[in-house]
């Protein structure tokens, strides 16, 4: 394949706030990057209502094109309402070479729903990402105008289901060049027949639900010539009634179809296995992913996937709730799965702990993710009880190590990991073009905690970002392998995961000492493979689909 150079170069920059030593630091930059005017509203403060306990997500897009991250940050309400014009609004921030700018307004997206999820993808294929919210209440597809504004096309388009909607996630079921969308309900919520705060947790007075509630369903839409169409019931995952928060789509079983996994609060989690004729098939029990290894339901929030061992396949990693573990499931191959957790090292460190937003990342570049997960319980009453856990908690970070275990070094890793608030969604990205991966957390009633990596001896690294076919479907499904220093590392192309969030879409590979690329191969979700050789490190390399050039260029 051919090698389009780009001469460019990467720039050093400050390691202000610096770690002391090896591993991952991080440091609170949320004022200093202009992110401290934004507050996520959640209701009234002691969530007497289920809807104001959840919060919601944030998504990482570059929506002007200019190489830089914005953030979109998800908004709630109050189930008493607002008056009119002070009612909160979710906001978009313009990345401007590492500070935020507010430009909600002039883009147009002062959306005041009570907003859960934020999926960026580009759903047209035009070349520019675009936003769907999901919403309790009808959701929203916002196109972007060419980076100049966003335009509500919901009425056009569809896909505006009017439930109480979490996750969802986009996907080229069908192979015919477009994407289809799968979104997640949670309850079925209304304020004036669901009792207001009369549920008995360890004593104390707690919201009602979701156990009590009805479960909402779940809805699949083909896109039917850029129209999204409820094909539910035609592609078999009609009646996928369960308290829904998050779904990602991935090729769990390898077989070259892109699959969705569901995971559900408190019901048995799902595995639609894509069976290449339209349709698809609940293999949750079948695979090992239904159920945790007690044989109960867990409580699942987020859903990450990654390769935890560096044999190729995608693992998945799901934070649950509290007096629980957190779940990491091994992909054995062939589309089954065993939970590792215990002999993982993940049960006791995160027994105590009610974890949303999870996920892989390299951050220090060292050439094995870590394992991170963000922390908050739904009920501040917990305070007002002697038990082990707190309303407010802090996040947490695992190191694998050589033994296969996972390690927490959520104490060693800088004053960012050290703050406890009532966090929820969160996006790993790359937010000031360094070349390391920083983390932004969603906290309810409160700002965003921006948690930069200024770990001081980082490892080199590449990124890949995916072009779809001009015109075509963005490449969900699609992995990429990295083959460098004789270690393959996988990921991946997802178009959402963690919690309700869309992280960077440059899949970020850490490689260590390592100085050189022996091979980068790309497998499109159609299958079609490309393959390319002899790359430099420290670059970002672009590929759309159907060129057959990789082009190198710098961050900056």
């Amino acid at each position: 394949m051919k090698l389009a150079p780009i001469a460019l170069l990467i720039t050093c920059v400050s390691c202000a706030g610096e770690s002391p030593g090896p591993g991952p630091w991080f440091v609170h930059a949320t004022d200093a990057v202009g992110l401290g005017t934004f507050s996520q509203e959640n209701g009234n403060r002691e969530k007497p209502y289920i809807i104001e306990s959840v919060g919601g997500g944030l998504a990482f897009l570059d929506y002007d094109r200019d190489g830089w991250l914005d953030l979109y940050c998800s908004n709630g309400s109050s189930v008493e309402g607002f008056p009119a014009g002070e009612e909160p609004n979710d906001a978009l921030f313009r990345n401007e070479e590492g500070v935020f700018r507010d430009v909600t307004s002039e883009l147009g997206v002062r959306d005041t729903s009570w907003t859960n999820g934020a999926r960026a993808v580009d759903y047209d294929g035009d070349g520019w990402t675009d936003v769907y919210l999901t919403n309790w209440g009808p959701n929203r597809m916002l196109r972007n105008d060419g980076g100049e504004r966003f335009v509500d096309v919901t009425p056009q388009v569809g896909a505006d289901d009017a439930s109480y909607s979490t996750g969802a996630c986009f996907l080229d079921h069908d192979r015919d060049g477009d994407l289809d969308l799968y979104v997640v309900n949670y309850v079925e919520f209304d304020p004036a027949t669901v009792p207001r705060g009369q549920e008995q947790y360890k004593g104390l007075s707690v919201y009602f639900g979701p156990r009590g509630l009805p479960g909402a369903a779940d809805v699949f839409y083909r896109n039917e010539d850029g129209r999204y169409v409820d094909r539910t019931e035609e592609v078999g995952v009609g009646g996928a009634e369960g308290f829904g928060f998050q779904a990602v789509a991935f090729d769990a079983d390898e077989d070259g179809w892109v699959d969705i996994y569901v995971g559900n609060d408190s019901t048995p989690n799902r595995l639609w296995r894509n069976d290449g004729d339209g349709t698809f098939s609940d293999l949750a029990n079948r695979s090992g992913l239904g159920f945790g290894k007690s044989g109960k339901a867990q409580a699942a929030m987020g859903v990450a996937v990654g390769d935890a061992d560096g044999d190729g396949r995608f693992d998945l990693f799901i934070t649950n709730f509290s007096e629980d573990y957190y779940t990491l499931y091994r992909n054995e191959g062939g589309g089954s799965f065993s939970d590792v957790s215990l002999k993982s090292g993940l049960v006791m460190p995160t027994w105590d702990y009610l974890g949303w937003g999870c996920g892989f990342a390299d951050f220090d570049n060292d050439g094995t993710a870590e394992l991170y997960a963000v922390n908050g319980h739904v009920y501040p009453q917990v305070d007002e009880f002697e038990t082990t856990t707190r309303y407010r908690q802090r996040n947490q970070l695992f190191a694998r190590e050589a033994s296969g275990g996972y390690r927490e070094i959520t104490a060693e890793a800088g004053p960012g990991f050290a703050l406890e608030e009532a966090s929820r969604g969160a996006v790993v990205g790359d937010y000031d073009n360094d070349g390391d991966l920083d983390l932004v957390v969603g906290n309810i009633d409160g700002p965003p905690a921006v948690l930069r990596n200024d770990t001081r001896d980082v490892g080199h690294w590449i990124k890949v970002e995916l072009l779809g076919t001009p015109g075509g479907a963005e490449p969900v499904g699609a992995r990429v392998e990295v083959v460098a220093g004789g270690r393959l590392h996988a990921q991946p192309v997802l178009s959402g995961s963690g919690f309700l969030s869309t992280h960077d879409p440059r899949l970020h590979f850490g490689l260590g000492p390592v100085q050189s690329v022996e091979e980068l191969t790309v497998t499109w979700p159609d299958g079609a493979r490309e393959a390319f050789g002899d790359l430099a490190v420290d670059r970002l390399y672009r590929l759309q689909r159907g060129t057959g050039d990789l082009v190198q260029g710098s961050l900056r």
